[in-house]
């Protein structure tokens, strides 16, 4: 698993922890489809929520760093000869 995934698997289990996956939490939500967007928006959100995240989590911070880290290791000892 890479890091983005690690990030993407733990926000999932966070959000269902928190029951906001719950079909109850979400019936009746909209989901806004008619709303033009500039390209790329979804990732600035991500962007600037993680960046607050970070910022008063630093030991969340240093952990998807180290998490990065060793999936970097494992890919490069994967292709060695």
């Amino acid at each position: 698993m890479d890091w983005v995934e690690a990030i993407v698997e733990r926000k999932l289990r966070e959000a269902q922890e928190r029951g906001e996956l719950d079909p109850g939490a979400l019936a009746g939500a909209d989901l806004d489809l008619d709303t033009k967007r500039p390209e790329g928006w979804w990732a600035q959100q991500f962007v600037e929520r993680e960046q607050v995240r970070l910022r008063d989590e630093p030991d969340a911070a240093r952990a998807m760093v180290a998490e990065w880290r060793r999936e970097q290791r494992r890919r490069a000892e994967r292709h060695r000869p």
